[in-house]
Order: structure tokens, then C-alpha cells, then sequence
């Protein structure tokens, strides 16, 4: 352990109980293990080193021994690990009988040795789980903090190579056709042509195998080829291991082969190769939809970016086709999700039939998909977007006796001008799907530059009037989701998180992630935060008991005077501060750290509660978080979710609840959603569950009509 590490230890705690206990003690020093002084009773640099510099050195290998210097008697004692590494060395001097002096300095050694110790094992285990950030994203962590396009597509070229490089084999194969993926690794380019070439005529045999099947499995001879029901020679050994969505079926296969004339597959390189395809498989989720198979919204927009930069050294004319589904939430709550997603089925197929090889395209969010045609003129755009009306609208979604015509809208853009950014582009057409829905089912909206600036003028205004007047006339309402304990102890106390919802002209609940971006970008946070709490505090009785969590932005843990507002609030409405806790989310407590600990000191000297929210999102952070006076850690969801399937996710959730644990602080696991989730949650001995396994958000108002 450093020096550095050791001098967060608060030695003069300990010099203040010997002092407590030992009328005679005189003086009293704590050195490092490179003979620093780390605490003294006298400071440092004014301290007369005589006392213990003159100290001849102790017995080999002991741990305690007692000299005597003059009429004073000087204990010394060693504190050091299991390992018999010493940490730092601890000496007493005092006068008198010695008796009580060693019950007393061994207490204190005992009680160092273990501080010390906790520290040095917490320090160690946030610095290792920091090394393997990189790694443990890459396997697990996808759904929330995924790799970049660019760096998926590479790494997903490399895990391929990798299984070349470290399987020793001749080839490594990956085939994904619905999002046209084929990589082939190994051998020089001729051979690779051969084996590429023999696959072409095997590999939906082996697709449509392992779909049926949905395990791996290996090849040895041409006899087990025939045994497995395949009609195709393959001059090759292969083991071949299913890459799966995440509704656990076949979307394609990672394979490894070699020449007929080299060792046979074994069990144990189809173990391997399982573990390489669940890296593959992560890295083909976190760029690719589940359910189409198409890129998502990212790589899209790298594609486009990437035609922007050619454009600026080239003549032709590109377009740019966004579709939108009509009334897509209508079949999903009528006719089910299930046919809502053959529906998307549908249309991703009747989409690759209107577009060449050449063109891009992507499902950007639930019921909306972009098409991105290099050199193609807007006449020729304007004839395919046509088609795709046709198309869709003779589909018919059908469950039972109900009948649902399908329709969609589709805004049409063309790429002229080197200097348009992919979200300016986007967002206009996305503009454009609004004024098409505005006008009715089928439309086809053109992108024109004038009528865009102008609609996307009138759409920035039209959510700050609609945010402001929320600020105004209470269309912002306080929901409440709890926060239940994993180990009830008895109490009946409620605790839970309030939850912003907006309440639009027809009634319709909007949830934050459609009002949110522009309030942020518009600097609307801090006013929506401070109306929140008033309303809270409005709401509760004041001698409310349970314990209420209230999110807070970065832009009001940053803004000056904030807290202040907050406290004005709670004295004036008589709650408690007891019972308030405030979450600030990891991210917003690092990028803004010196504002984050003065904002949580105060509310703390209130009274109040902290929590760290969405925790676990940046390892590296973990050295940041002995520097919060936090009293609750929020596991992020994404690990949560990701438990019931992935070791690596239970062994994150299970290292972060140490870690909060030995901090003393209570740990609550959000996205609890099923039992056998809350079951793994309480066996690691996460102290709280939040998900839709104990609730949905409801009212605040709803809830305390309940008689909490």
C-alpha cells in the first residue's frame, strides 16, 4: 500500500483513545514502511526525532517488542499483511507499568491492521476491475455502453482472426445473412476462394441444422457430415457454433475448419469456439436489430457520414429515405407483439426488394427505417420512396377476426450540400415525417431547404412552449415507483423514487425521453428539477415517514445557489430532511466532481440522503467513489438485466456490492424484473430491489391516497 493510500487512514482517532485510556503516555509516532512519519504527537517537522531514532532495531521477525530509553518505556509494534509484507510500524512511549499500555497499543494495532487492510482490498479491487473496463464492455455490457460502430465492426473482424491466431486452424468463418455479414480469415487468398466457394453451397444446410438444434457441434469425417443429414461434400473438419439473437434463435453461425489431413476437433475446441461466438454475438447485438437484422441507428449514421465525406470529392447526387410506420403502437396492443414483429418483418423485406446492393439500410428506432442511395437522383429516390408506399400499403395485419390495413409515411431528402451534418440531415427528415403525419397516411414529404429551416424552427419552439408552460400550469406530475428492501426487517416505511412524467393536451402520459433532450439542450433542467421537488414536497403530508429519492441534472448540480433554492423549499414546506434523499447519477458526479461533493455536503448537513445512480457505467470511476458522501449505491440496470444470463454480470453486481458494503453504504439493484432475478440479487445480499417485479410508477398522488 502507498503512502498515499496510508495517510487517508485517520491515526489521530487512534492517538485521541490511546491519550483517553493511558494517563502516562508521553509520545506516540506511526512511520510508513520506509520510515515516513505518517503521524506524530507532535507535527512532523517540529518533532525531536531523539525519542525513537536512537532505537535500536527490533528482534527479527518480531511483531511487538518493548525497549526501554532512559526512565521511558517504548512499545513497538509492526502491522503487516498475511503475507508478512509490512504496511507500517507503530510506537509508544510512556512511563510507568506497561501492563495496561500493551492491552491497549495491541487494541489499536489490531484495529490499524484491519483498517488497512480493508483499504488496501478495496483499492485493489476497484484498480482491477478498472484494468478490465475495456474487456468486460466488450462481453457484457452492450445494451448501454456499446462499443462504437467503427470499433464493433473491427473488433468483430478480430475475434474472427483471433480464432485463427490462437485455435490453430486453417480457417475461421462467419455468416450472418440477414444483416449480409461474411468474414473469412485464414490461409492465403486462393485457399481462401476455395473454402469461401465450398461454404456457399453448405452453409444455409448448416444454418438451417443448428436453428432446429440451437447447439454447436463437430465434424470430423465426411460419414459424420452424411450422419448429421447434410446432402454436400465439404473437404474440411469444422466445429461450428450458432451466433443467437437475443430471443435465443439461430441468426448465423462462427465455424472453424481445417485441412482433412490435421488433428480432429475435439470437445474442447467447440468450448472455445462457444466462448469466441458469445464475444461475436455481443458485438453483432450492439450494431445490429435484433429483430430485422439491420444496422442500427449508429452505424446508419456512420454510413452517412461516411457518404457526406465522399461527396466533397465527387459529383453524384445522393438521397436519403426515411419510413415510418403508421399506427405501429396500434398493432402492438391490439393484434400483440408478435405480430408486430412479423410486421416489421414484412416491411424489411418488401424495403431489400426496392433497393440495390449498393444502398444502405437501417432501422433507426421502433417504427422507423432509413434507406441511404448513393448516386441516385432525387427523380429516381422519388420513384423507389413510391414503390415502398405501394408495397406497404398492400400489406394487411390479421389476428383473428380483427384486420388492420397498413400505411406508412416517407420523407425524401436529397444530399447536395458538402457541408450538411448526418443529425442535420435526420432531423429534418424526421420534421418531414411530422408534417407527412400531420397530412395523413401514404405521404410522401419532400425535404425542401426553406420549408425544413422553417419546421424545424417551429418544432424547437413548439417543445420550449411546451415545456414552459408545463413549468406553468402542472402538466409535469410526480410518479412513484418503490424501493423494496431484499431482507425485510419489518419495518413498513416506504421507500421509493419519484419519477417525472408530462402530461399532454389529450391526456396522453410522455415519459422523460421524449421532453428531455430539448430541455436539456435548451437549459431547462433546472427549472424542471426545482419544480419537481416543489410538487413533491407540495404532496407530502409533513410528518411523512419512509424515505423519498428525487432525481437531480447536472445542469442544477452545477448551477450556483441551487442547493440553496432546495433548502429554502424543504424548510418552508416543514418536511423532514430526513426523509428526502437526492440521486445524482454517476456520470454527472464525475464530469462535475468539485461541484458534485460541495452539492452533497450541503443537502447531507441537512439531513438528507444521497444516492449514486446508474453506478457502474464507468469502472474507471471507482477510484471516485471514496471521495462522495454518498449513503446509497445504484446499481446500473443494464448489469441487473443482464444477470440471469451472464456470469460476467453477476460477478460485476456481486464485486460492486462489496465494494459498496465495505464502504458501509446500501446497495439497490434497479430493473429487478423477474423472481429468479430478485433471488440472485438477495443471495449476493443486495440490501434493495426496484423494477416492475414489485411495481410500475403510478402517481405520486395515487400512491399516498393509499394510505402509505
Amino acid at each position: 500500500m502507498s503512502l498515499v493510500e496510508l495517510s487517508t487512514v485517520d491515526f489521530k482517532r487512534y492517538l485521541h483513545y490511546a491519550a483517553s485510556q493511558l494517563p502516562q503516555l508521553q509520545e506516540w509516532l506511526v512511520q510508513d514502511r520506509n520510515g515516513m512519519v505518517l503521524e506524530a504527537s507532535d507535527s512532523p517537522e517540529s518533532l525531536d526525532p531523539d525519542w525513537f531514532t536512537r532505537l535500536p532495531p527490533g528482534p527479527d521477525h518480531a511483531e511487538e517488542w518493548v525497549q526501554q530509553q532512559g526512565d521511558k518505556t517504548v512499545i513497538t509494534h509492526v502491522i503487516k499483511t498475511d503475507n508478512d509484507i509490512v504496511w507500517a510500524k507503530l510506537y509508544l512511549a510512556l512511563y510507568g507499568n506497561i501492563d495496561e499500555a500493551l492491552k491497549v497499543s495491541r487494541f489499536i494495532r489490531d484495529s490499524l491492521n484491519h483498517e488497512i487492510a480493508l483499504l488496501y482490498e478495496l483499492n485493489s479491487m476497484a484498480t482491477e476491475l478498472s484494468d478490465r473496463y475495456e474487456e468486460l464492455h466488450l462481453i457484457y455490457d452492450i445494451d448501454t455502453q456499446p462499443l462504437s460502430y467503427e470499433k464493433s465492426q473491427s473488433a468483430i473482424k478480430q475475434l474472427v482472426r483471433n480464432c485463427v491466431d490462437y485455435l490453430s486452424v486453417d480457417f475461421a468463418y462467419l455468416w450472418l445473412p440477414r444483416q449480409k455479414v461474411e468474414i473469412v480469415q485464414g490461409a492465403d487468398q486462393p485457399k481462401r476462394d476455395e473454402f469461401q466457394y465450398a461454404m456457399s453451397g453448405c452453409r444455409q444446410y448448416f444454418l438451417d441444422h443448428i436453428a432446429v438444434s440451437g447447439e454447436a457441434f463437430v465434424v470430423n469425417s465426411f460419414g459424420e457430415l452424411a450422419r448429421h443429414g447434410y446432402d454436400c461434400e465439404l473437404p474440411y473438419k469444422i466445429t461450428l457454433c450458432p451466433i443467437k439473437s437475443q430471443e435465443e434463435n439461430a441468426i448465423g453461425f462462427l465455424m472453424l475448419a481445417k485441412m482433412m489431413n490435421k488433428n480432429d476437433f475435439t470437445n474442447s475446441d467447440r468450448n472455445l469456439l462457444m466462448a469466441m461466438a458469445g464475444k461475436v454475438t455481443k458485438a453483432i447485438l450492439s450494431i445490429y436489430d435484433d429483430k430485422t437484422g439491420l444496422v442500427k441507428h449508429e452505424g446508419f449514421g456512420h454510413q452517412l457520414q461516411r457518404a457526406l465525406e465522399a461527396k466533397q470529392n465527387q459529383s453524384f447526387h445522393h438521397s436519403l429515405i426515411l419510413v415510418n410506420i403508421d399506427k405501429f403502437s396500434v398493432i402492438n396492443d391490439i393484434m400483440g407483439f408478435a405480430e408486430g414483429d412479423r410486421l416489421l418483418l414484412r416491411v424489411t423485406r418488401i424495403l431489400n426488394a426496392c433497393i440495390r446492393n449498393s444502398d444502405s439500410l437501417a432501422r433507426l428506432t421502433g417504427n422507423t427505417f432509413a434507406l441511404l442511395l448513393p448516386n441516385c437522383s432525387m427523380q429516381d429516390a422519388q420513384r423507389v420512396a413510391q414503390k415502398i408506399i405501394d408495397d406497404i400499403g398492400s400489406l394487411c395485419v390479421t389476428n383473428g377476426e380483427q384486420h388492420q390495413n397498413i400505411s406508412c409515411r416517407i420523407a425524401l431528402s436529397g444530399i447536395k450540400h458538402e457541408n450538411q451534418s448526418v443529425d442535420r440531415l435526420l432531423s429534418n427528415l424526421n420534421i418531414a415525417l411530422d408534417i407527412a403525419r400531420e397530412q395523413g397516411g401514404n405521404r410522401l414529404q419532400i425535404c425542401n431547404q426553406y420549408d425544413t429551416e422553417q419546421a424545424a424552427r417551429s418544432g424547437a419552439m413548439r417543445w420550449i412552449g411546451r415545456i414552459q408552460e408545463a413549468l406553468r400550469s402542472n402538466r409535469f406530475v410526480p410518479y412513484f415507483q418503490p424501493i423494496v428492501p431484499l431482507h425485510p426487517d419489518g419495518t413498513t416505511e416506504s421507500h421509493g423514487e419519484i419519477l417525472l412524467r408530462y402530461i399532454d393536451d389529450s391526456g396522453a402520459v410522455i415519459a422523460p425521453g421524449e421532453f428531455m433532450p430539448a430541455a436539456e439542450h435548451y437549459h431547462l433542467m433546472p427549472a424542471i428539477d426545482l419544480r419537481v421537488i416543489e410538487l413533491v414536497l407540495e404532496q407530502l403530508p409533513r410528518d411523512t415517514s419512509g424515505l423519498w429519492s428525487i432525481n437531480l441534472s447536472g445542469q442544477s448540480i452545477s448551477e450556483p445557489d441551487f442547493v440553496k433554492k432546495i433548502i429554502e423549499r424543504i424548510h418552508a414546506h416543514g418536511i423532514d430532511p430526513s426523509r428526502l434523499c437526492f440521486e445524482v447519477t454517476e456520470t454527472t458526479a464525475i464530469r462535475s466532481l468539485t461541484d458534485a461533493k460541495h452539492f452533497i455536503a450541503e443537502l447531507r448537513a441537512m439531513g438528507c440522503s444521497i444516492s449514486l445512480d446508474d453506478f457502474g457505467t464507468g469502472l474507471s470511476s471507482f477510484s471516485y467513489l471514496r471521495e462522495l458522501n454518498i449513503d446509497y449505491l445504484k446499481i446500473d440496470g443494464s448489469f441487473v438485466r443482464a444477470m440471469v444470463q451472464d456470469p460476467t454480470a453477476h460477478i460485476m453486481v456481486k464485486a460492486i456490492h462489496k465494494v459498496g458494503q465495505s464502504m458501509g453504504l446500501k446497495t439497490i439493484a434497479e430493473f429487478v424484473e423477474t423472481d429468479d432475478l430478485r433471488q440472485q440479487l438477495v443471495d449476493i445480499g443486495i440490501d434493495y430491489g426496484q423494477g416492475y417485479l414489485f411495481s410500475k410508477p403510478i402517481p405520486l398522488a395515487d400512491f399516498l391516497k393509499q394510505g402509505y
